[in-house]
């Protein structure tokens, strides 16, 4: 809850994601303790591909970062003080003495190396460090490598943990890596996430946005709307549509949104099975004054309100045909090797647009620039 209020799961989406678990056929495991832990880890997974969709390329990765570290605790490979430091690390300023700082480090990380010293396999650490200034410089400059041995392991073996928490103090800059490469080596390659890469966008004034994105990851279309909010100085309101209890939150920030001029973004829409009346109704009043703003009086919304859904392309969004073509649809790249994709699925929105048109009688020219 510290990243993120969004990131909160609601009890009745965590009901459903762990029957969705304990129904899924699994290999029939001799005992029971192992049984419990095959459970474990699909739940594991279940939450970080959960975690994937509402989480930003930078932060998802938090998430099997805890689990390894709670593993390793539980195992005794991690001592206590050696979390508190990962958990409260931050860049302290200590008094020092510039004659005494190598080239290759800087004054504030220098300083906080005090702090690593204060652990018993840290002991003389900075004395080594200045002794072996030449050693210790090549092994920061290169690309972290976990499972490559540091000068400081000539004089004491680390675990990987603690050659983690090396890097963390040494080059912070770097320590995204290194997190990756402690996650892969306890957790195994699938709680990795790669990051993509994405197009801007555009959003219509005069009717509410169905934005679909063709990567796993919605979250990457979100952060889109929010630089182009940015540029414009609105505020976004953001709720990620986990399960269908979130509907009733859902139409208060649109209510709320209509009377402040926010940007309302329903992400992750695809993973609503069912839209409540209430909202659909009130969806459609919206589009209903966007499209005739001068001829809405007495209802009318704020002149900066926008309303934006957002979507996966792998999935189907349960909305009403007749509520969709009142929407502006706008696709996101992530992957231009799924452009193919788009097309297909603007080549369905233009049906849906022109009643009775059949995809023979929609020029190939106007697919792609609709894609485009």
């Amino acid at each position: 809850n510290k990243l993120s209020p969004h990131y909160k799961f609601k009890l009745l989406d965590i009901m459903d994601l762990l029957g969705d678990v304990m129904t899924k056929p699994v290999h029939e495991a001799l005992t029971t303790s192992a049984k419990v832990a095959d459970y474990k880890k699909e739940i594991h997974m279940e939450v970080y591909q959960k975690l994937q969709l509402v989480m930003s390329a930078q932060e998802v990765g938090f998430f099997p970062l805890l689990l390894v570290m709670k593993d390793l605790l539980k195992k005794e490979k991690m001592e206590g003080k050696e979390f508190d430091l990962f958990l409260n690390h931050s860049v302290y300023q200590f008094p020092y003495y510039p004659d005494e700082i190598p080239t290759w480090i800087t004054k504030s990380c220098w300083a906080s190396l005090d702090l690593l010293e204060e652990l018993p396999a840290f002991k003389g650490l900075k004395e080594h460090m200045q002794e072996n200034q030449a050693l210790y410089q090549e092994y920061f400059t290169l690309s972290p490598v976990l499972l490559e041995p540091s000068p400081w392991d000539d004089m004491t073996t680390l675990t990987l943990t603690q050659r983690a928490l090396l890097w963390l103090f040494t080059r912070p800059a770097d320590i995204s890596k290194v997190f990756r490469d402690l996650v892969m080596y306890e957790l195994g390659s699938e709680m990795i996430r790669t990051s993509s890469l994405h197009l801007p966008l555009s959003l219509s004034d005069t009717a509410p946005s169905l934005i679909i994105a063709d990567s796993e990851d919605p979250k990457d279309a979100v952060h889109d709307v929010y630089k182009l909010a940015a540029c414009q100085s609105r505020e976004v309101k953001v709720l990620c549509m986990l399960g269908d209890s979130m509907l009733d939150e859902a139409e208060h920030m649109i209510q709320q949104g209509v009377k402040y001029g926010y940007w309302v973004v329903l992400s992750h829409c695809h993973c609503i099975t069912e839209w409540s009346q209430t909202i659909l109704e009130l969806m459609t009043d919206i589009s209903e004054i966007m499209a005739n703003r001068q001829e809405s009086l007495p209802k009318k919304i704020h002149q900066s309100f926008k309303l934006v859904l957002v979507t996966a392309m792998s999935s189907e969004i349960h909305l009403p045909e007749d509520l969709m073509v009142r929407f502006s649809v706008r696709t996101h790249h992530c992957n231009p090797a799924s452009v193919p994709r788009v097309e297909q699925r603007a080549k369905r929105c233009l049906e849906v647009d022109i009643p009775g048109a059949g995809s023979d009688s929609i020029p190939d020219q106007v697919v792609t620039v609709l894609s485009q």
